[in-house]
Formats: structure tokens, C-alpha cells, sequence
């Protein structure tokens, strides 16, 4: 699995509208990013509460979703605003955080439908369609045409062939593919028998005599699901009478 340097983990965090750090002693600091350079990160941040924080750590998620703690040093803390000072940051090591390590991925096909919760660019309540990229019993990955943002909250429903499963999901990262985006997300809220169903989902693999989530059985599958969920014609239930 790829390793997130430094760099790229001070450049994805300049990119996130906002950051929840933690100081030596354990208390959250919220930082607005507003410019990088390598390993260096400017942010505002509340005048009383960085003067001195000295050592923060911030996480960070990579490609796979894979969580990193990065261990900032305060190089400088300069007036901004009446409530603001202007912080500039220095990356001084990063390392995969064992506590929170997600668990493996599978790549599997299936449907996303997402219902927003809280949502920057997407209107409470409106419905996101996409197609499943990958899956595991703590997170999911789809590609859709919609705007989301790094931290957004959604209600996920993802179909997997006969497989329906239900969460609350939270936007870890966003990036561009072929026109699309491609969404990762964690699972912040599910009930133990939904993530039992992933578990199953995530340690089938396909062609090695479980199930098979090429794209003919995922449309067979969603042909099904919209069959089973319309009334049957009246020709129909009248044959099954008389059978």
C-alpha cells in the first residue's frame, strides 16, 4: 500500500475548508487553512488558543483511505484578526495511525443511493446516484457526476447484487476520474447486522466461488430490485391466481 509523504498529506490538508487538530495535551484546535508550500501549512486559528499550543497533530486520510497523523510545529503566530492569528505550521513527521487503521478494501461493483444529511454543495434531503467502486466493513468508495466535499454527511444505501446495505457515511476524500469523481467515504454510523453484511460483501471474492459482481449480474440485479419494487401487470397476478 502507497505511503502518504508528508507533502502530499500538507497539501490534501490545504485543500480541506477546515481542520480539527489536537494539541500535547489532548484539546481540539479548529484551523482554516489559507496557503502551503512542501511541508509548510499557513492557517488562522483562535488567537488564545495557539499561542501556546506549540506541537499539534492533525489526521489525514490517503488514496485508500488509510488514516495518517501528522505532527505540526508552531514556527510562528502573528495578529490577524481581533479573534484570529495567522499560524504558519511545519510538517515535522507523519506515521500510519494504528488505532484508527481501516480495514482492507475490495473492489466490488454496485449501486450507490445517497441521501444528504449535511452537505456543502448538496441540498438536505436531495438524492446522489453513483456506482460503487470499492467496499469494506468501514467504508466505501462510488464514482457520481454530483459535487462533494470533504466532510460531508450522508444517509447510504448501496446495493450489491442481492445485497442492500444502509449507513450514515462521511466524505474523507474527493478526486477527479475520467470526468467523474471518485468519493470515499467511512462509515460513522451502522447497525451491526448491516456491517456483518459488508464483511460478507468484502471477503467474496469475485470468481473464487462466491459471488460474482461483474456488470451483466449488476444489472441483472438491478433489473431485479426495480421489478420486485413495481406492482406486477394485471395479466401477471392473474396467471399467478389461476396457477
Amino acid at each position: 500500500m502507497a505511503r502518504l509523504t508528508m507533502t502530499q498529506a500538507v497539501e490534501r490538508l490545504a485543500e480541506a475548508g477546515s481542520i480539527t487538530a489536537e494539541d500535547a495535551e489532548g484539546r481540539d484546535i479548529v484551523l482554516t487553512p489559507t496557503a502551503h508550500a512542501g511541508t509548510r501549512l499557513t492557517v488562522t486559528a483562535e488567537r488564545l488558543r495557539v499561542s501556546d499550543a506549540g506541537e499539534l497533530s492533525v489526521r489525514v486520510h490517503g488514496d485508500d483511505l488509510r488514516p495518517w497523523v501528522v505532527r505540526f510545529t508552531t514556527e510562528s503566530a502573528a495578529y490577524h484578526t481581533p479573534h484570529l492569528a495567522l499560524v504558519e505550521l511545519r510538517a515535522r513527521g507523519i506515521k500510519l495511525d494504528e488505532h484508527h487503521r481501516r480495514s482492507d478494501r475490495t473492489a466490488h461493483g454496485g449501486h450507490a443511493r445517497l441521501v444528504a444529511v449535511n452537505c456543502q454543495d448538496v441540498v438536505d434531503g436531495d438524492v446522489v446516484e453513483g456506482s460503487i467502486v470499492d467496499v469494506s466493513d468501514s467504508g466505501v468508495a462510488f464514482l457520481t457526476r454530483r459535487v462533494l466535499r470533504q466532510g460531508d454527511r450522508l444517509e447510504f444505501t448501496g446495493r450489491f447484487f442481492a445485497t442492500v446495505v444502509e449507513a450514515e457515511v462521511r466524505v474523507a476524500r474527493v478526486s477527479e476520474v475520467s470526468g467523474q469523481r471518485q468519493v470515499g467515504c467511512m462509515f460513522i454510523s451502522i447497525e451491526p447486522s448491516e456491517r456483518a453484511k459488508l464483511r460478507r460483501i468484502a471477503t467474496a471474492r469475485p470468481g473464487g466461488g462466491a459471488a460474482d459482481f461483474s456488470i451483466l449480474h449488476q444489472l441483472a440485479a438491478e433489473r431485479e430490485a426495480r421489478e420486485a419494487e413495481e406492482p406486477a401487470p394485471r395479466w401477471r397476478r392473474l396467471f399467478r391466481r389461476s396457477a
